[in-house]
């Protein structure tokens, strides 16, 4: 266990600062620039929202209910259309404005990881990268799910942090619950219900992991009860998630985007994630050079190599170096995964969604969630290098 120094009067005027521009950052572009139309996932999310407030049936693409999509960012869009849909504001103003303060907030979270697991110099260095992040701006504007999830994905990386030092269950039974808010929003690190049992088990033994994994599961399982009660009353059946996933492991199963939209041709009843599989089986039999290389390599570059791009880009150019040194630091922190112990779980909280989104369709956007914890990697990465520059001369 170690113990981090009281915040001193410059560290919170430090921080605050950095938390002021990010705001101010974010509610600038809101105002100046012009947001597209919404389409994709955008208007799904508003028509089902809108379906949700209206008659209290909760269906993705409408119709007969469903568990289309997990309902973490239907619910939180549907308060705010539910309390300002019928004002002389548009909801989605109130939504934009709600998203900046979560991203404001996460500003917050990533200084307070990196000062805990190194000093309040990285912490700055991660706060103020993510502050002027042009993805980061962008995405508090758009009714996309990522937002919300990065707010809720660092507070679980801290509350874990704080778990992890104290081998508390409270603690550990208080990232369980958070990682199930985050497992609600985007479902894909739902895996990590098993990280305490990981770390504490694998990497750094203590005498009973096993007790403490419990906790972290049963308030994990709290969380998700509602849902999994739902799903089993009104579709007749146990959802644990979502019934999306076939659509993006079937996409991840085309190296390169070779076939592209006709991969999805003619696939009317047909059960896609089934034959996902199926073409994973078939491609490492028949190619597997080719398909090795799209699962490690191939999709790691698609997730993580460009920014996922701003529609002003233009206007933010300036800042795209912060991606390219965030992605290299940060998985150049690997080089310290067996100095340095502090920050070996934020490694895992890395490499675990990265390993399990390898699985499925590689977009930048996916890539994206996993940059805040990159930022904070890097900038241990670069005060370990000051340190040692230091200590040479």
């Amino acid at each position: 266990m170690w113990k981090k120094a009281s915040v001193t009067r410059a560290e919170t005027i430090w921080a605050t600062l950095i938390m002021a521009l990010a705001f101010a950052v974010r509610l600038y572009y809101m105002k100046v620039f012009e947001q597209p139309a919404l389409s994709g996932d955008a208007a799904n999310y508003v028509a089902m929202v809108k379906r949700l407030v209206n008659t209290g049936a909760y269906s993705f693409w409408g119709g007969q209910p469903d568990a289309y999509v997990t309902p973490g960012y239907p619910l939180f869009l549907a308060f705010f259309f539910k309390v300002f849909g019928h004002s002389a504001h548009d909801p989605l103003m109130w939504v934009y404005g709600a998203q900046i303060l979560l991203s404001t907030l996460t500003v917050l979270g990533l200084y307070l990881i990196g000062r805990r697991v190194c000093n309040a110099l990285a912490g700055g260095l991660a706060a103020l990268a993510y502050a002027l992040y042009p993805t980061a701006i962008w995405a508090s504007t758009l009714v996309l799910t990522e937002t919300l999830y990065i707010f809720l994905f660092t507070a679980y990386a801290y509350v874990l942090l704080v778990a992890m030092d104290r081998e508390s269950r409270w603690w550990t039974a208080a990232a369980g619950a958070v990682l199930a808010l985050a497992v609600l929003v985007r479902p894909s690190v739902a895996p990590l219900a098993v990280m305490p049992l990981i770390y504490w088990g694998l990497v750094r033994r203590i005498e009973k992991p096993i007790q403490l994994t419990i906790w972290h599961l049963a308030a994990f399982g709290i969380v998700m009860l509602p849902w999994w009660i739902r799903n089993t009353v009104t579709l007749g059946h146990f959802v644990a998630l979502a019934t999306q996933t076939g659509n993006p492991l079937l996409a991840g199963t085309d190296p390169y985007f070779t076939e592209g939209e006709k991969l999805f041709q003619n696939l009317q009843g047909v059960d896609q994630q089934a034959l996902a599989w199926q073409r994973i089986r078939e491609g490492f039999t028949q190619h597997p050079a080719t398909w090795a290389a799209w699962f490690t390599v191939g999709k790691l570059r698609e997730l993580y190599l460009n920014l996922w791009e701003v529609p002003h880009g233009g206007h933010f150019d300036f800042w795209k170096p912060i991606h390219a040194m965030s992605v290299f630091f940060g998985f150049a922190s690997l080089l310290l995964y067996l100095r340095n112990v502090r920050i070996r779980p934020l490694i895992l909280l890395v490499v675990i969604p990265t390993a399990l989104q390898l699985v499925f369709l590689p977009l930048t956007r996916y890539g994206f969630v996993s940059v805040p914890l990159l930022m904070v990697l890097g900038a241990v990465v670069i005060v370990t290098l000051i340190k040692k520059d230091r200590v040479a001369r």
